[in-house]
């Protein structure tokens, strides 16, 4: 992408965070600073320039170039050997030529990137099917011998099989494997339960279950040990519709003999003589399912099948498990062209009674049955307010994003008898175009709850004491509740009128009076220094950019004590020039960005701002809240958010050790619902303690190349204090993060940011987070944008003048024997 291309129609955020490392990349990129009227153009040249600049000399050889003499050139022509090897080489190198032009070449799978493997066809393997009288791939029922169940081996003209799963459908053929054109196999259609445990999704699942064109995974996100039973039936379609793996070998049959041990399947599954990369491509997605579940339902999804529709649960007690905003893994569910079916429960607390006593079985043999349970006033109202937050997101999405692909379902008014279930399932099919028919249906067992008094020891504290009845009366979906009066909440001594929503979700709070509908919604990334957060900020500038209906602020280090008077007046002048814009005050031709350097401090550039015709109010209030934002970072939170858009925007934070000191916990407890939380961490971490004592020495922090002139001596008392601490920070947040019930989403250094591939993957894993649609030109835009480059090239070992020491002490150790503190990445 060219510099041109680049800066045309930019965004005023892409500026904002372009600038500060202008100072930092002209003056270290070249020996010669360019002027300052190209100092922009510079600063997207530099990175591309050093790359020409170091290929081209790459290309000369370091041997100084000599001429042959007129007398050498005579004594090789006249050496009949050479003459006979030249005219052998000739004619070798047209029998080659024919050969490639009558065969063409089609490169190896294994020659792919796992993250991005290619289809391959031969035209001649595609003939080959396209020939085939006979269908293949037809679904077949294994026979019953007594012990073990085998399905009949393959037709010898079996369909070549794809080594790599791709996870871009292609036009020919959408599936994992080739298949038969005249096979009748479908693209799943995903049907995804919204619920909770204890809603009645079971009873409906046993239902859909008999139908022909339905194929029940309900346990999909589910924990590891209830995985097996979903895995074998997966694994038996691959090999069978993909025509893979050992045909005398079938995996249902089996299923008792792995119990819960899902390495021992996947370790069976590799001594399989064919289909190894299908089965590697699905151990990866599994493996990765909650910090990519988009790839694994895809690749559920392109199973060849004769279903045309697969069914899963997502309940509210498995996505703590989720690395993303659940908004934002809702519209990843709608570009699948889901259907989406909420079965809710209006009488949460018998939900919660129901939920307490399987917990209580679970932990207790021999806890009977009869007994009655004691129920705690914090958990059970956690409880209920996590459900009506969960819910509450659904509600808003379904009504905005997929109004017609719905379909809700409350326990008592649609599945707790056999008349209510047989008319859900009509709408159901109705929704999902299935063929009427209720013949032969085996309805379930219905059991009708105890009433509560019967199950709850301390129920005369619930009802006289907190105020809890029999009968439930709030329902989440306001089909049958009435809004409260308005009611006025002070925030930051300015009072704002809000009108609480039955899902308990924070509405919009403005700072000045507007008709935008849109705030800004924060992004908080944790981390440590040299974990990647230069490069995640440049994507997200980048965004900024390509994203016509979307505002990005990148504020940076706005809250860390350290920062420097620059870094603070580059933050600030993106603040006020945003609020006189939103806000309509001030003297809006004035524009502080451009000329925030003129300013030596913020008390300079806030002097200046008092001096416009109005808005001084409002500008008093952000000074305030800028002063004392050590103290009180949460107002100056809250104050930003309140500043009105037409569009969708955000701003943009680190939040690392020595930004807030002990307040860590408390800051984390205040997080508001919408934010988005990303922790950035780095799992070797001596290469980030090497990294950061480098850029502590040399003063440099991105864009500047290490050599081994660059090297230093590792303290080993230093380094070991330095794990304890790091260590320390990522498990507090982790341990604040649960006790809040905050949703975040890691990217390790190594795993998500090293490399171009990986960087590509993070893009489109930060779109799903900013709920903007993943987009391939998005993300080749942001890579052919980005201005910060990865500082050390060189081995580790030439890093460190003391190596053999590092080596003594035992810390040179491989990446894997490193503490994973957030498990879910893969290498």
């Amino acid at each position: 992408m060219s510099t041109r291309k680049r800066t045309i129609g930019r965004s005023k955020s892409a500026d904002y965070f372009m600038l500060p490392l202008q100072q930092q990349d002209v003056t270290e990129s070249s020996q010669r600073p360019p002027s300052s009227n190209n100092a922009r153009n510079f600063l997207f040249r530099s990175n591309s320039l050093r790359q020409k600049l170091s290929l081209n000399n790459s290309n000369h050889s370091s041997t100084p170039y000599r001429r042959k003499t007129p007398h050498e050139d005579i004594m090789i022509v006249k050496n009949p050997a050479f003459v006979l090897f030249g005219m052998a080489s000739l004619l070798f190198s047209v029998w080659s030529i024919t050969t490639l032009l009558r065969h063409p070449y089609v490169p190896s799978p294994e020659l792919n990137h796992h993250h991005q493997p290619q289809v391959v066809y031969r035209a001649v393997e595609e003939r080959r099917v396209k020939e085939r009288p006979k269908r293949l791939g037809q679904e077949k029922k294994p026979t019953t011998p007594a012990t073990t169940k085998k399905m009949p081996p393959p037709p010898q003209n079996s369909i070549p099989q794809r080594n790599n799963a791709d996870e871009t459908t292609n036009d020919k053929n959408p599936f994992l494997c080739p298949v038969a054109e005249s096979a009748e196999f479908h693209l799943h259609q995903p049907i995804v339960l919204l619920t909770q445990a204890h809603s009645g999704a079971e009873t409906l699942l046993q239902i859909m279950a008999q139908d022909p064109h339905l194929l029940v995974l309900s346990d999909l996100f589910a924990d590891d040990r209830q995985q097996v039973p979903l895995l074998v039936r997966l694994i038996d379609q691959l090999k069978q519709n993909c025509q893979i793996g050992d045909p005398d070998v079938w995996y249902t049959p089996q299923q008792d003999t792995f119990g819960q041990d899902i390495h021992a399947l996947f370790a069976q599954l590799m001594t399989e003589s064919s289909g190894r990369d299908l089965y590697l491509e699905l151990m990866r997605k599994f493996q990765n399912r909650f910090l990519r579940p988009w790839q694994w339902l895809a690749f559920i999804r392109r199973i060849p099948s004769v279903h045309s529709h697969f069914v899963f649960l997502l309940q509210r007690e498995e996505w703590k498990h989720f690395h993303m905003p659940l908004e934002a893994f809702l519209l990843e569910l709608q570009e699948h062209d889901s259907a989406f079916v909420v079965i809710y429960r209006q009488h949460l607390l018998q939900s919660y009674a129901a939920h307490q006593r399987v917990l209580l079985e679970e932990h207790s043999t021999d806890w009977p049955a009869e007994s009655k349970m004691v129920v705690e006033q914090e958990p059970m109202e956690r409880y209920v307010g996590q459900t009506k937050e969960y819910f509450g997101k659904i509600r808003y999405f379904l009504q905005t994003k997929a109004p017609k692909q719905s379909l809700l379902l409350e326990y008592h008014r649609d599945l707790a008898s056999a008349s209510e279930l047989l008319s859900t399932w009509s709408k159901l099919q109705s929704l999902l175009q299935l063929p009427a028919t209720q013949q032969h249906l085996q309805l379930p067992d219905f059991v009708k709850d105890a009433p509560l008094p019967d199950q709850i020891l301390n129920w005369n504290q619930l009802r006289d004491d907190w105020g809890y009845k029999e009968t439930w009366s709030d329902d989440l979906f306001g089909i049958e509740s009435v809004p409260d009066a308005p009611v006025d909440i002070p925030v930051n001594d300015t009072t704002i009128t809000e009108s609480p929503v039955t899902n308990d979700m924070e509405s919009q709070r403005f700072i000045c009076p507007t008709t935008e509908e849109n705030s800004h919604r924060p992004i908080f990334v944790f981390g440590t220094p040299r974990t990647g957060s230069n490069l995640l900020f440049n994507f997200l500038a980048m965004l900024g950019i390509v994203w016509p209906d979307a505002d990005m602020l990148n504020l940076v280090e706005l809250l860390s004590p350290q920062a420097s008077d620059s870094l603070k007046l580059f933050a600030l002048s993106q603040i006020i020039d945003h609020l006189k814009d939103k806000c309509q005050m001030g003297d809006r031709a004035m524009k502080y960005f451009p000329k925030y350097q003129e300013f030596r401090a913020p008390e300079d550039m806030f002097v200046s701002l008092m001096t416009e015709h109005s808005g001084t109010e409002l500008f008093q209030k952000l000074q305030d809240q800028f002063q004392k934002r050590h103290d009180d970072p949460m107002a100056l939170i809250r104050f930003l958010q309140g500043i009105p858009s037409p569009k969708q925007s955000y701003f943009a934070l680190k939040v690392f050790p020595e930004h807030l000191g002990d307040s860590i916990e408390p800051f984390i407890a205040q997080i508001p619902r919408d934010a988005v939380v990303i922790v950035l961490w780095r799992r070797n971490l001596l290469e980030a303690y090497v990294s950061l004592q480098i850029a502590l020495s040399t003063n440099h922090w991105m864009n500047v190349e290490v050599t081994a002139e660059n090297a230093i001596q590792v303290d080993k008392t230093a380094f070991e204090n330095y794990v304890a601490s790091t260590t320390y920070f990522y498990h507090q947040i982790k341990t604040a993060f649960a006790k809040n019930n905050v949703t975040y989403t890691a990217f390790e250094y190594q795993t998500d940011l090293s490399e171009e591939s990986r960087q590509q993957e993070t893009i489109r894993h930060l779109q799903h987070l900013l709920q903007h649609r993943p987009d391939s030109k998005v993300t080749n835009d942001v890579m052919q944008g980005l201005w910060t480059t990865k500082q050390a090239t060189l081995p580790l070992n030439e890093q460190v003048v003391n190596w053999n020491n590092v080596v003594e002490w035992g810390y040179n150790r491989p990446l894997d024997e490193w503490e994973n503190l957030f498990p879910g990445h893969l290498a």
